[in-house]
């Protein structure tokens, strides 16, 4: 769309100057100047409101423009992240018995090597295993005395039978 060089306006003497026709002309060609202004106008109207996400536009097509932001005093609908207000929370229930303890003394801490603790000195770490077993299943509490977890290569070593993974 080129633009035109402006014309001189004329002031109301040299209007009234002119005749009735040249008059007439004038508005004729004002009326048909304001139509075309008000389509090119409702055609960038129409180009605003549009970018990737309102049309089929792609997104390398959107003018850069900031994000609205919300008004600080204004709050953010939803919900928020985390436990809700008012909702009582729920945690996994563990196993409901436990049909065997066994306790377990650490001679060396498999996870650090040595064991520091002082002569008449305990600690209690609990690792509760469920177990699958030929019939039903047997639920297996092994504690030892480093505080650390106890993995399936102590339990193993200490019963005897090989640690077997399953991934």
């Amino acid at each position: 769309m080129k633009q035109k060089e402006p014309q001189q306006l004329l002031d109301r003497e040299s209007l009234k100057n002119l005749t009735p026709e040249q008059l007439v002309e004038m508005v004729l060609k004002l009326q048909e100047l304001v139509v075309k202004q008000g389509e090119t106008i409702e055609k960038l109207k129409g180009n605003l409101d549009k970018d990737s996400k309102t049309s089929s536009k792609p997104p390398s097509t959107d003018l850069l423009r900031k994000p609205e932001k919300a008004k600080e005093g204004e709050k953010k609908e939803g919900r928020s992240p985390g436990g809700q207000k008012g909702h009582e929370g729920k945690t996994r229930k563990g196993f409901g018995r436990i049909d065997r303890t066994e306790s377990v003394k650490a001679e060396n801490c498999l996870h650090r090597g040595t064991i520091h603790l002082a002569p008449g000195e305990r600690r209690q770490s609990t690792f509760i295993v469920a177990q699958l077993v030929e019939r039903p299943i047997e639920i297996v509490e092994s504690k030892n005395g480093c505080g650390i977890l106890v993995d399936k290569a102590f339990l193993s070593s200490m019963r005897g039978t090989p640690a077997r993974d399953k991934n």
